[in-house]
């Protein structure tokens, strides 16, 4: 109830998590309430409880956000490579995961604002540059939506003059079902797009338009 996650005070490697209830769960699947949560500033540079579960950071990884607790209601934060089975630390047992968080190249967090399951991240970003591709083609979205998200939106702005036009599908569909078009290069369109596993959906240029376009993810919904 009431999820939110936003950057923490150091935006670069922690992240806070705010929620009016959430349903905790252990290994044998027994739930365990908690409310009232507020675990600010879980950081990747710390080592275990309130930070990283195992290993060491590394860049260009999908860090998994996790709220962890005791059987005596303590509450904390972790993050973990794993979607499933993060390292608990000494003493927790019960767990929810809650969202996901990208390290960057340089091992910086890539800002975002999450209520729910919907993710916005803090600026949009280009998945695809002038693309002019006439059949379908793929554009993987991996390094910007985790491997647990399944949806997502993009917007898409013509780069050259001419008529843009865009058709786009989920990986290896038959034919297309979402259309784009546009006469400048202002125009906009917010699609939203089903993905598979390897987190790739397929466009192409088509309708006798060869102005290129740019494709950039404004958002996605994470399965919590």
């Amino acid at each position: 109830s009431n999820l939110m996650i936003v950057p923490g005070t150091t935006t670069a490697s922690q992240v806070t998590v705010t929620a009016d209830y959430l349903a905790l769960r252990d290994t044998s699947d027994v739930v365990m309430m908690a409310k009232t949560i507020s675990e600010s500033n879980i950081a990747i540079t710390t080592a275990g409880v309130g930070g990283l579960d195992t290993g060491t950071e590394a860049a260009s990884t999908w860090y998994h956000i996790w709220i962890i607790a005791k059987t005596d209601g303590t509450v904390d934060g972790l993050l973990s490579t794993s979607s499933t089975a993060p390292t608990m630390p000494s003493g927790y047992v019960y767990k929810m995961r809650v969202g996901a968080v990208r390290n960057n190249a340089s091992s910086n967090f890539l800002a975002f604002y999450q209520q729910g399951n919907h993710v916005i991240p803090d600026t949009t970003v280009n998945v695809l540059t002038n693309g002019t591709a006439t059949s379908f083609t793929d554009v993987n979205v991996s390094g910007v939506v985790p491997p647990t998200s399944r949806i997502t939106t993009i917007n898409i702005q013509q780069v050259n003059s001419g008529l843009t036009c865009g058709q786009f599908r989920a990986n290896g569909s038959a034919g297309g079902f979402e259309w784009f078009t546009s006469q400048d290069q202002y125009g906009r369109s917010d699609i939203t797009l089903p993905l598979d596993s390897t987190q790739i959906f397929e466009y192409l240029n088509s309708g006798g338009c060869t102005a290129g376009m740019t494709i950039g993810m404004t958002g996605y919904e994470d399965n919590l």
